[in-house]
């Protein structure tokens, strides 16, 4: 069996299968941070190929006991609620809408 225990991330990906696997198995298998093909760690995952200080070690876990890979924190197949700002604009009026 497998072990499957993750602790914090302190490396970058050893090589570009390792990122290959990351990117198919964390963000393209129906993550729902996706939206029209980026996310946030994404994007910063393909700024650390040239500036290593770009690299998101907060958002990422490495597998322990020598298994290679990496998981995401943020990765959910569950639907993303939407949050409604409402922003009150300077001498508007506030109306109540019934409900």
């Amino acid at each position: 069996m497998i072990d499957t225990k993750t602790e914090p991330c302190k490396t970058m990906f050893s090589n570009g299968e390792e990122y290959a696997w990351f990117i198919e198995m964390n963000c393209m298998a129906g993550c729902k941070r996706m939206r029209n093909g980026q996310c946030r760690i994404m994007h910063r995952l393909e700024e650390a190929r040239f500036d290593e200080s770009r690299f998101p070690y907060e958002d990422l876990l490495d597998f322990s006991s020598g298994y290679a890979g990496k998981r995401c924190k943020h990765y959910t197949k569950e639907a993303l609620k939407r949050v409604r700002i409402i922003k009150p604009v300077r001498g508007q009026m506030e109306m109540e809408v019934a409900e």
